[in-house]
């Protein structure tokens, strides 16, 4: 599929994109598809990509909270808190509270 394609690219611009569409697009069937390929995406190269990585994960934790309940999704989460950007720790924020709001059991 397209997605899948533009968000394994060698470039950052098709990714971005790619992850835009998924933070739009996305809906329950879609998530398998695309989460792993998301995950991997956390620790790009590219900042400004893992900002649009959490941003999408955002979103999927909304479409399917599942999800976010394996344990490497919930390691992935915590590394970007400590990322060396301060706009993907930011992001990354956003996630955490949803999760915890959702489920504060789960900290």
């Amino acid at each position: 599929n397209t997605l899948q394609r533009d968000l394994n690219s060698p470039n950052h611009l098709d990714i971005c994109a790619a992850l835009t569409s998924v933070s739009r697009l996305v809906n329950s069937e879609m998530v398998p598809a695309v989460f792993p390929t998301m995950m991997k995406l956390l620790g790009h190269q590219q900042e400004y990509v893992r900002k649009k990585a959490i941003m999408a994960l955002h979103r999927l934790q909304k479409v399917a909270p599942e999800q976010m309940e394996t344990h490497e999704a919930r390691q992935a989460i915590r590394k970007c808190v400590c990322d060396p950007d301060p706009s993907v720790m930011a992001a990354t924020l956003n996630i955490i509270f949803e999760i915890t709001k959702t489920n504060p059991s789960s900290t």
